[in-house]
């Protein structure tokens, strides 16, 4: 969440909808640890993701490695997914640990921001959103992007 002052939009936004409020009693939360069908899941907004096309992914597996020790030092079940957002561009670790990380695509088209990170690159908007399908003890996503067909992932 990272719109209006304090994140009031996210706020007013997840309160209409019914969200279930958190311990601190907000609608909207900046970490989501959660079961879904038996699947565990830990939603963050932000994550770290290379910016280059070869980098990609690297981050993200790191990400993945210090998550698992995270909760292995806590002594808490291991998330399936970890999902990040904030970087606007689509990113996953692969099965290279034990905990899956995704990085989402944005919302949105180019903004002004990113003409000014990407310095002047030509840069295609990765607008999408990612789905899971849980059933019957499997679980698989699929990540959704406007201008490509996907296939789902297992």
């Amino acid at each position: 969440v990272h719109v209006g002052q304090g994140a009031q939009d996210e706020e007013g936004i997840a309160r209409q909808l019914g969200a279930i409020r958190s311990p601190t009693g907000s609608h909207s939360f900046w970490k989501l640890i959660a079961d879904f069908g038996g699947v565990r899941f830990d939603f963050a907004h932000h994550g770290p993701i290379g910016r280059l096309p070869w980098t990609t992914p690297n981050l993200l597996v790191r990400h993945a490695i210090e998550l698992e020790l995270s909760y292995h030092r806590i002594g808490q079940t291991l998330p399936v997914y970890a999902v990040r957002s904030h970087n606007h561009r689509w990113g996953d670790s692969g099965m290279n640990a034990p905990i899956r990380v995704l990085s989402l695509a944005s919302w949105c088209g180019i903004t002004s921001y990113t003409h000014k990170i990407t310095q002047g690159n030509l840069v295609l908007p990765q607008v999408g959103g990612l789905i899971f399908r849980i059933e019957n003890g499997t679980h698989s996503f699929r990540m959704v992007n406007y201008t490509e067909q996907t296939e789902w992932i297992s």
